[in-house]
């Protein structure tokens, strides 16, 4: 970085930070002296004529010699390119005497070249910040700028802003207010009421009009259609898209239509999309011109409900305040109550506040209630103004062991790996072993088949690193590719795990024997295999194939309950006696039957 004379620089510096215990001569002998001994052009001339720029903003006098001295000071100062943060500062002084003298346009483009300085200057991503706030509040100031376009892009930067910046803003832009006189009253009044607070540029904003787009929507609706399985949800998807398309046809032909809200429920075990299908409507409902923006905020018990009186509501209001004009989405909604009233819980206050907003801002807010089949059923049915306002229930279902195959591809394909046929076969064999042996309202879908991919490409680099450290040198295609040694799922035990002894191994074998033979005489999925090897979650696990149903009737719950049992049955009829370890099974059948 340019230097400059250390003499120029101390006084530069005392000048700088006390203005108000020096006198104007000090300032003007100081750009005297300088320009006599480094010249008229020189650095330090630069800096003598900024640092009186720096007094007028601090006396808030001669502001028009200070502007003639700036608009010297930083022409000089652009001959060397090593010195962006004083331009940036400089710029930022010649922008607020600009704007003090009500010189609007000279101070927006000082504050344009202030942002630039700062940007090469690479400074803090906050001050930055900072600096794109001061170019709207002075672009504000010129005769003609649109006022809610540039409040809008300001209420983006306002929550980072530092609060001391912010009030210096708001200032600016009420002065404005008075200043500018093309202004509607409307406009007028919106900048009059900004103040440093962080939401008072959001609560003077018009709601944004929303803008129907074609080419988005079917770009999205294709992205939808492109997931594996979901049938049933796609079909209600694109119900909803028609019926809606048709709503808005209607209401530019001028024929009734009626004031419905578009709130949602998505009912379904983990992992089955239902995460994913929200935030593909948030982009469905803007390109339906729905909404005005595509914002998916995405939320649970714990950030709306408090722990004391009075701080529910507000929690509620916060949330859905960040999701107006989108879709608030609430993860597990039926946890935000579970029955009878209690006064430690204020989750019925939380359903409460949520309501009144559904209702109040229905135009501007799509909420998705999303959680497991059974306590969604009871939430809803627990407050008759919820179901009247979730006019949608859509019903995600465990996908199939070949739907979770290919979610393998796309998740390997996706991490930027591939399989051959082999190691495909193995992971689809795998897949179908998960389906089969699981519980449908705790079985993880996607997120299991998640498990099995990082486990996969774990193995793969133990793999990898064993070869490079005998010399073997990897090239792209070996670093890409996963064998079928690779395909490892952990549930199926994990020998590195195997601490149990020789009489332990013989219960073990016999409880898991005994719910094979119990599955294969009560009927239900057929067991496919047997394992005494532990993994982290059990000793032993006895695995049943997928048999492609997407329903349960009775005696397939029955059948589950038996041999959940039958571990339990065989220790006692062999030993004489059931291990602690059985006691799981007993959940897994009051699970069944419930």
């Amino acid at each position: 970085m340019a230097t400059i004379d250390d003499a120029v620089w101390t006084l530069y510096a005392e000048l700088r930070d006390k203005p108000g215990e020096h006198q104007w001569d000090e300032y003007d002998a100081f750009i005297a002296e300088t320009s006599k001994t480094h010249g008229e052009d020189s650095l330090e001339v630069a800096h003598a004529l900024a640092i009186f720029g720096r007094k007028s903003r601090w006396e808030s006098a001669r502001g028009d010699v200070a502007v003639a001295h700036l608009n010297r000071a930083v022409t000089i100062a652009l001959r060397d390119p090593d010195v962006p943060d004083r331009l940036g500062y400089w710029y930022a002084l010649l922008c607020v005497i600009s704007d003090d003298l009500g010189h609007s346009e000279e101070a927006t483009a000082a504050a344009e070249r202030s942002l630039e300085a700062w940007r090469r200057a690479s400074t803090t991503p906050v001050y930055l910040k900072s600096r794109e706030a001061i170019l709207i509040a002075v672009r504000l100031g010129i005769a003609g700028t649109p006022v809610v376009p540039q409040l809008r892009e300001l209420a983006l930067l306002w929550p980072e802003v530092e609060e001391g910046h912010r009030d210096e803003q708001a200032g600016v832009i009420r002065r404005h207010a008075t200043r500018r006189t093309d202004l509607e009253q409307a406009d007028r009044d919106r900048l009059g009421a900004i103040t440093k607070d962080v939401g008072s540029i959001a609560a003077v904003l018009p709601p944004p009009e929303p803008v129907a787009d074609h080419d988005a929507l079917a770009v999205a609706l294709a992205e939808l259609d492109a997931m594996t399985g979901l049938e049933a949800v796609k079909a209600e998807v694109h119900r909803l898209v028609a019926l809606l398309r048709v709503r808005e046809l209607r209401r530019a032909a001028g024929l009734p239509v009626p004031d419905t809200s578009n709130h949602m429920a998505f009912l379904g075990p983990p992992g089955t999309g239902k995460t994913t299908v929200a935030r593909l409507l948030g982009r469905i409902f803007k390109a339906l011109g729905v909404l005005a923006k595509d914002h998916v905020v995405e939320v649970d018990r714990a950030e709306l409900i408090a722990e004391y009186i009075g701080q529910t509501a507000p929690k509620v209001d916060a949330a859905v305040d960040r999701a107006l004009d989108g879709v608030l989405f609430v993860d597990e909604a039926y946890a935000l109550f579970g029955g009878e009233r209690d006064s430690r819980d204020f989750g019925h206050e939380a359903v409460a506040t949520l309501l009144k907003r559904m209702e109040d801002d229905r135009r501007r807010l799509v909420v998705v209630l999303a959680g497991y089949d059974e306590p969604m059923e009871r939430l809803l049915d627990s407050n008759p103004g919820l179901r009247s306002r979730v006019t949608t229930v859509v019903r995600f279902r465990s996908f199939t062991g070949g739907e979770l195959g290919g979610i393998f591809d796309g998740m390997v394909a996706g991490a930027g790996y591939v399989v051959d046929a082999a190691a495909r076969a193995r992971a689809v064999e795998l897949c179908d072993l998960m389906r089969g042996s699981s519980d449908g309202r705790t079985f993880g879908n996607a997120r299991d088949v998640r498990n099995l991919v990082e486990d996969s490409i774990a193995r793969q680099a133990e793999r990898l690193a064993a070869a490079a450290d005998a010399g073997t040198v990897l090239d792209e295609a070996g670093l890409r590719a996963l064998d079928v040694a690779d395909i490892t799922w952990t549930e199926l035990g994990d020998p590195a795990l195997d601490r149990i002894g020789s009489e332990e191994a013989v219960v073990v074998a016999y409880h898991e024997a005994g719910h094979a033979l119990v599955r294969h005489v009560a009927g239900g999925s057929p067991p496919a295999l047997v394992t005494i090897v532990p993994s982290a979650s059990a000793l032993g696990r006895c695995f049943y194939s997928d048999d492609g149903r997407t329903t349960v009737t009775r005696d397939d719950l029955v059948a589950i309950a038996a041999s959940a049992l039958g571990g339990r049955a065989a220790e006692e009829a062999v030993f004489g006696r059931a291990s602690a370890g059985a006691f799981g099974d007993l959940r897994v059948a009051e699970r069944a039957v419930i």
